[in-house]
């Protein structure tokens, strides 16, 4: 990938990392969202991440298979950073390693992300995991063992009508199989794009949880969620449209695409800086 087609990529991941941010002391809000939730998982980091496939999709059921998937790339947001990375094949160590003796939200990644990228030690806080063990009251392994799956993976607890029914947003970019596709055709700036745009969406449907602690379902049924985290403080009802609307983003973006030498951009205020490594 050339110089030029890169800086097109990161000029779109700047954009859409630029968001309006809650004025938290405007507000009277007691607390920062990012550091509270350090506190609330005992001063621990927290980090978000989500793969991409490289491993063309022929079958949906393939992707109920990841051992057998290729890692495209990964996006991770971490929130005592407060900045988004991005990695390629030749970084997935480097994520893996990061990822070590963290906390780590995901969406599906015990039974997707973390297989595909040979996972070592992490403590996971697994968002589907969670809404499907709120609705169905049992721990999730039962859940597998004694729920048709028809009642599980029927649309109505995924990450795309998750987002439309508590974020008042659209939801993901497309179905997960076209990244292979856009791999393929050497789109890795829409590659990037579709992989921050995943994590952006989980980082929001976490904090709605750590704020409020539920999550409406496709069914319209409100969720209790337990992340197993310390007790969050009340928030007005009359906070919440503008939180889902403008949950805080971070002032900075690490990309590591392949191919690309270190350069940096000092960022002015209130905008995003770009690390190339």
């Amino acid at each position: 990938m050339c110089h030029h087609q890169t800086k097109c990529s990161i000029a779109k991941l700047v954009r859409i990392c630029q968001e309006k941010k809650i004025d938290w002391e405007g507000k009277n809000m007691s607390f920062n969202l990012r550091k509270s939730i350090i506190e609330k998982n005992g001063g621990k980091n927290v980090l978000i991440y989500d793969v991409e496939i490289l491993t063309p999709i022929s079958d949906k059921e393939q992707l109920g298979r990841p051992s057998e998937l290729e890692f495209g790339s990964a996006v991770m947001y971490d929130y005592s950073a407060d900045r988004y990375s991005f990695y390629d094949q030749t970084s997935k160590d480097l994520l893996v390693g990061l990822l070590a003796n963290n906390t780590v939200v995901s969406f599906n990644g015990i039974q997707f992300d973390n297989i595909i990228v040979g996972k070592t030690d992490w403590k996971d806080i697994d968002l589907f995991q969670k809404v499907v063990e709120s609705k169905f009251e049992k721990p999730f392994e039962d859940v597998m063992k004694e729920v048709e799956p028809e009642k599980v993976f029927n649309g109505t607890l995924g990450l795309d009508v998750l987002c439309k029914n508590n974020l008042e947003v659209g939801g993901k970019s497309g179905p997960p199989e076209n990244v292979p596709l856009l791999f393929e055709s050497g789109l890795l700036s829409e590659v990037y794009e579709y992989n921050l745009n995943d994590v952006r969406l989980t980082r929001k449907l976490f904090e709605i949880v750590v704020l409020t602690g539920k999550l409406k379902d496709g069914d319209g049924r409100v969720l209790d969620i337990d992340l197993g985290l310390e007790d969050t403080p009340g928030i007005p009802d009359s906070l919440l449209s503008e939180i889902r609307d403008a949950l805080e983003e971070p002032a900075s973006i690490v990309v590591c695409p392949p191919g690309v030498s270190l350069e940096y951009s000092q960022p002015s205020k209130g905008a995003c800086g770009v690390l190339f490594v």
